[in-house]
């Protein structure tokens, strides 16, 4: 069961508004290269130049497709099960923005 075009394009999405404007707003603020205004610059980061770059659209793309292989709703009478699935998803975004935001808080 290969991806589509359509699909395989899902995965330059985060690279697209990830990486490439972070990069580009560290640039204009001065902290992207070594000589500067932080002690940390962003190249020096290699979680967010890996991770951001190349893991996480990856990891993005194929939990995207699991996802929708596995709860694929077509051709179903009931729609209970995308009723589940949209709360356990709801759930799962409630909690991920919550630990985000506190761990926001405590690094600001």
């Amino acid at each position: 069961m290969g991806a589509s075009a359509q699909e395989e394009n899902f995965k330059l999405i985060p690279i697209a508004v990830g990486i490439i404007p972070l990069a580009f707003l560290a640039a204009r603020s001065n902290t992207l290269w070594f000589p500067s205004s932080v002690d940390v610059p962003l190249v020096a980061v290699p979680s967010v130049w890996l991770g951001d770059s190349l893991l996480l659209p990856f990891f993005n793309y194929y939990a995207v497709l699991f996802l929708l292989r596995r709860f694929s709703w077509k051709g179903r009478a009931s729609s209970k099960p995308k009723f589940r699935t949209m709360v356990l998803m709801a759930v799962a975004v409630a909690a991920a923005a919550s630990v985000s935001g506190y761990s926001h808080y405590m690094w600001t």
